[in-house]
């Protein structure tokens, strides 16, 4: 028997990567007792979070599409809802278990999809896991209209700009953040912005550095201005001290919201059959162009 080890961990604030080691160490120690083969490298996605639809787990993905491969006869990891928390994941798993043999164990011991009391057990786990997260929402989706009632800013990642509170600049930040302001007001553009801070060796404040991308994200927050998002509007609250003045603020989302701007036609194809055919004469461009891959809606079939 072949099998995948697969570990996983929402947050790791360290880096150090010590919790999938613990997880690692209790699977190997499966795959012994079982007298299994370990098939490949462990797929680690460390400070990854199964939670969201929306968010990629490339280790995972990668795990989906060796077993379409045949790459291994099982899975091993430490609990089951470090592989998902999606029910909807949940039930491919389990139809790969039941029509293709696949044996997927926990090393806790508490599931194991080749029996009809893991699937059914792995089921009622799953649905408890994602009534947790909704209420989980919910709480601080409550929080936050609690906090914004009382005139506070969200409590999260603090701001480049402002000390942790989300209402005091600090003024070394916020120094930079004016800058950016008014390089835009004068009709400067992202990228030559974005070359000043990088020419000038600025600090990149809570960020890892300084990219068109963020720079565009922080210019159209409106609580430089002194503006609070609160549930889809924004609010003026007393506590937040601007960085910029409000008419400065509104002038420039106005500048980088304007459709004229675009001087990019995007990502998209811009030719006709690009990405599906090929001219075939050499040294041409779309000589190198390649289908794009097509993903089935269950990777189980």
């Amino acid at each position: 028997m072949r099998a995948a080890v697969y570990l996983r961990i929402s947050l790791d604030r360290t880096g150090e990567e010590a919790a999938v080691e613990r997880q690692l160490d209790d699977c190997l120690a499966i795959i012994a007792q079982r007298g299994w083969e370990q098939a490949g490298e462990p797929y680690v996605d460390n400070s990854v979070s199964a939670s969201k639809r929306d968010v990629r787990r490339p280790s995972y993905d990668r795990l989906v599409d060796d077993y379409r491969a045949g790459a291994f006869d099982a899975i091993v990891c430490y609990d089951l809802d470090r592989l998902t928390r999606q029910p909807r994941q949940l039930e491919d798993w389990i139809d790969a278990a039941e029509e293709t043999g696949l044996v997927i164990v926990t090393a806790n011991g508490e599931a194991d999809l080749s029996t009809d009391g893991g699937r059914m057990f792995a089921r009622v786990k799953a649905a408890v896991a994602r009534s947790e997260i909704e209420r989980k929402g919910a709480r601080h989706r409550r929080a936050y209209e609690q906090r914004a009632a009382a005139g506070k800013p969200h409590a999260g990642r603090r701001r480049n700009g402002y000390e942790p509170d989300g209402e005091t600049p600090r003024e070394e930040e916020a120094a930079v953040v004016r800058r950016c302001f008014q390089q835009i007001a004068d009709g400067a553009s992202l990228r030559s912005v974005v070359r000043g801070l990088l020419g000038d060796n600025v600090p990149p404040g809570t960020g890892k550095g300084w990219g068109g991308a963020r720079v565009r994200y922080m210019l159209l927050n409106p609580s430089y201005g002194g503006l609070v998002p609160v549930g889809g509007a924004t609010v003026h609250f007393d506590r937040v001290t601007p960085i910029v003045r409000p008419e400065l603020a509104a002038e420039v989302r106005a500048i980088l919201t304007d459709e004229k701007r675009r001087t990019s036609m995007g990502p998209g194809r811009r030719h006709l059959s690009s990405g599906l055919v090929s001219c075939g004469v050499e040294g041409c461009p779309t000589s190198s162009t390649s289908t794009p891959a097509i993903t089935p809606a269950r990777f189980a079939r």
